[in-house]
């Protein structure tokens, strides 16, 4: 539509005015307003279309990035900073979609359609002329060229910064109460000074180069062009091989070609941005993932949901229906037993990749419904075994079972909708206290709600609050302290009616009269199933069955609490240290 004007204004200066036709000059001259006008309305129309595709390919990017990221193993997950995932799956997926996409990849295109358009009506116009003005396009691709590497450069850099950036603002926030109490106030004020002032830098560099360096040669080029254009253009109107309409045509063309093959070197350009950015979030989309089927193709047996069990847990499906659990495992894949399940480890060995950290060779059996301790100095591999058994990690070497099969011959949400685990440090939503309890989204009867409350002493405190289970807990839960965090934790691992259940420091942040009371709630959740728990204090774990023993990664000692205490070794030095 826009390539139409220019005919018009050649007809005109070539036809309608020498002759003084005015029945002509007055539908040419409509033309010339209404052809602009739809041009317009049309380029509003495009970009519409442009913003809408655009924002779907941001959202596409955030969609898969964001479920990739839910399934990566947590060993390659733990190594990425979470400023850089939030940054990824916020920012960068909008540049992409919003900026490169909307702004720069579809222009491309529409721009060569308009620059071919352009060049076909020049050709018809004069040929010789389309070649002087033809000049610039080598040029400008070569400059183009040199520009991309050096752009490429600089978005990298200031994508680096800015992912330095998230990752310290994520660490820093949630530290607040840390940088208080250490008056370190002025020194974390420096650190982010030295950072603004450091991507001021680089930012100055980035836009520096794209409003100037970008900018100004390109335009130098295209004026040496035009004035290519204007001069040979008088001399073929003098030589009279062309029109004064022809020639104030194609010089309306030029400018228009010109700024169709910059808008097409912009985009190509802008390539190094949208390179940079799409680096990032190929880096994280590249995370190996979890694998949710079975290594093997079958188990070797075939065990059934414990019919008998007290409470059955529900799920909300996404269309709305509940499924129970006996529902989740009347498929017959797992190996459930009406007792808890066994556990067994069978040369273990597994590493985090530093030294001193881990497990080496380690081999213990577990009855099912046991309760078993695990004890021993801080990095001896503790909570590591708990680790290995939810498959957050594989182990470098051995095997572990669930009565008799191993682990990873298991679907392993099936292997993890067998676990309830109250970890050390207590993750909670900044939602209400009942949300936290049936997270993710079960219907719970009040009363189990409030029995399994009960059962970890968490109910009368729950009661004396204004907004009862209804009481937002903060950001991570920081309305609740240590020990109420470990007790909404505890009752939700009951109300999960597991028949495994993993205890990682339970009761480290419980006062003794609070301890002592989850001590006896943990003699009644562990009925029925098997309890493996990891305790810095050994009264924790004094009622034990069996108590596990481990330093340095190496199992050292095995049995019952008096049965350990009879004998020399590293458990009496416990008892006896903490008996002081």
């Amino acid at each position: 539509m826009s390539l139409i004007s220019p005919l018009l204004l050649k007809r005109l200066f070539d036809e309608a005015i020498p002759a003084g036709d005015i029945a002509l000059i007055v539908p040419l001259l409509v033309g010339i307003i209404v052809f602009p006008l739809l041009t317009m309305a049309l380029v509003a129309a495009q970009n519409y279309l442009r913003a809408g595709i655009g924002e779907a390919v941001s959202q596409s990017l955030r969609q898969a990035l964001f479920n990739h990221v839910l399934y990566v193993r947590m060993k390659n997950l733990e190594q990425v900073a979470s400023g850089r995932i939030i940054r990824a799956i916020t920012k960068i997926s909008g540049e992409i979609g919003e900026m490169y996409v909307c702004n720069d990849l579809l222009p491309m295109f529409t721009n060569a359609v308009l620059l071919l358009g352009t060049l076909g009506v020049m050709l018809y116009l004069n040929s010789r002329l389309l070649l002087v003005s033809l000049v610039i396009f080598p040029v400008s691709y070569l400059f183009a060229r040199r520009m991309y590497t050096f752009a490429e450069g600089l978005d990298g850099e200031l994508h680096r910064s800015r992912d330095k950036a998230m990752s310290y603002l994520q660490d820093v926030m949630p530290g607040m109460r840390t940088v208080r109490a250490h008056t370190a106030e002025p020194y974390e004020s420096a650190r982010w000074l030295a950072w603004i002032k450091a991507d001021w830098q680089i930012k100055a560099r980035t836009v520096t180069f794209h409003n100037l360096v970008r900018t100004l040669p390109m335009d130098l080029i295209q004026h040496f062009g035009v004035g290519l254009v204007y001069g040979y253009g008088a001399y073929e109107v003098i030589s009279g091989r062309l029109s004064i309409g022809g020639l104030v045509a194609f010089i309306l063309y030029v400018p228009r070609a010109y700024v169709a093959l910059e808008s097409i070197l912009d985009g190509y350009i802008a390539t190094g941005q949208a390179k940079a950015a799409a680096e990032r979030i190929d880096s994280l989309l590249g995370l190996p993932r979890e694998v949710d089927q079975p290594v093997r193709a079958e188990p070797s047996t075939q065990l059934h949901w414990n019919s008998t069990k007290p409470m059955q847990a529900s799920v909300r499906t996404s269309t709305g229906s509940v499924r129970t659990d006996a529902d989740r495992f009347d498929t017959g894949q797992i190996a459930l037993c009406p007792s808890g399940a066994a556990i067994e480890f069978s040369s273990v060995s597994f590493d985090y990749g530093r030294e001193g950290f881990g497990l080496e060779d380690v081999s213990f059996q577990i009855e099912p419904g046991a309760f078993v301790g695990v004890v021993g100095p801080s990095g001896g591999g503790k909570s590591t075994i708990i680790d290995l058994i939810l498959r957050f990690y594989e182990p470098r070497s051995g095997e572990i079972r669930v009565d008799g099969e191993a682990i990873d011959s298991l679907p392993l949400s099936h292997l993890r909708q067998m676990i309830g685990l109250v970890p050390q440090d207590v993750f909670l939503w900044n939602d209400s206290i009942y949300t936290n309890l049936v997270y993710p989204s079960r219907d719970v009867p009040h009363e189990q709600l409030v029995a399994a409350a009960k059962a970890a002493q968490f109910h009368g405190f729950v009661e004396s609050l204004p907004e009862g289970y209804e009481t937002p807990v903060g950001e991570r839960g920081l309305a609740l302290s240590g020990g109420e965090r470990q007790r909404l934790s505890l009752c939700r691992a009951i109300l999960e009616e597991p028949h495994i259940l993993l205890l990682d420091e339970a009761t480290s942040a419980l006062d003794s009269l609070i301890e002592r009371e989850i001590r006896a709630a943990l003699e009644q959740a562990r009925q029925g199933r098997t309890t493996l728990v990891v305790a810095h204090r050994l009264v924790t774990v004094m009622k034990a069955d069996k108590i596990l023993v481990l330093d340095k990664g190496r199992l050292v000692q095995e049995g019952s609490p008096q049965a350990l205490l009879a004998q020399a070794g590293l458990f009496r030095d416990l008892y006896e240290a903490q008996r002081l």
